[in-house]
């Protein structure tokens, strides 16, 4: 009975030490992205995601002029351009299935001039544009007239996403200091949503592999022999690889041969996100 109870209670501690990975971005870190949007300039030091100028300019205007973190939300306030936001890249392939993009928002005053477009990427492909869900409108969040003030609310969703990484991109203008647009939070809340660390900047080829050979007894009885990883690891966002008499490289450490035939060994480096596309 002492050993069931044992056995119960290590369970009951160990149940919360699980990993349940997904991705969620609440803009709690203030005043991160672009300010001004004219020039552009951006303070994005401590994140993980990007802002980029998309395609789209209007009249500029007067300050404020900014697309940046504002207690806890990322707001669009008098960009007088399409300012975008866009994730960092997410693995979405451990395990396999379909991903869901959830983006919970709030707009204030907005016209046919202020809009939020929503779309995303998967395996480094081409972007994939979401239709209107809020407004009536041709963006994903927007409003068919002028001068109509519309207020909305509520969460931009899109399922059924499947492949082995994903971006997702948040593109919004507002034309006035009235005209707010805000992104409160952004979801991929499936199991096995990782964020995928950028690419380093290599700057040296790894250390190869240490190879202790095997030895030969009188009768000659092959013993012994190993090969050893490299000492110092590949930068953070890396991984290493082998190649074996140039058979092609893997992340699998090369088993040595005691019998032959001779082994060339290199080693390399490769970003992460390059090994998962």
């Amino acid at each position: 009975m002492r050993k069931f109870n044992l056995i119960l209670l290590l369970s009951i501690f160990l149940l919360p030490s699980i990993a349940f990975t997904q991705y969620i971005e609440e803009f709690n870190t203030a005043d991160k992205g672009a300010d001004p949007v004219t020039p552009f300039t951006t303070n994005l030091s401590g994140v993980n995601w990007s802002m980029a100028l998309g395609t789209y300019v209007g009249v500029v205007s007067a300050t404020p002029q900014y697309a940046k973190t504002v207690a806890g939300a990322l707001e669009f306030r008098n960009t007088d351009k399409e300012v975008c936001f866009i994730s960092p890249l997410l693995g979405i392939n451990t395990p396999p299935g379909p991903r869901t993009i959830a983006i919970d928002f709030d707009v204030t005053v907005i016209d046919d001039e202020d809009w939020i477009q929503v779309g995303y990427q998967v395996n480094n492909g081409t972007w994939v544009e979401l239709g209107n869900q809020f407004g009536a409108g041709i963006y994903t969040v927007s409003v068919p007239g002028d001068d109509q003030n519309a207020n909305l609310s509520g969460t931009i969703t899109e399922s059924g996403i499947t492949g082995n990484n994903l971006k997702v991109r948040i593109c919004a203008t507002s034309s006035n200091t009235l005209e707010l647009l805000k992104i409160l939070e952004i979801r991929v809340p499936e199991t096995g949503t990782v964020v995928i660390a950028p690419c380093p900047t290599f700057t040296a080829a790894p250390a190869n592999v240490t190879i202790s050979n095997s030895t030969c007894q009188p009768i000659c009885t092959v013993s012994g022999g190993s090969i050893t990883a490299p000492s110092t690891p590949c930068p953070s966002g890396s991984t290493i690889q082998y190649n074996v008499n140039n058979g092609g490289w893997t992340a699998t450490l090369p088993v040595y041969a005691p019998s032959g035939p001779l082994q060339s060994i290199q080693t390399r480096c490769i970003c992460t996100a390059d090994a998962i596309c």
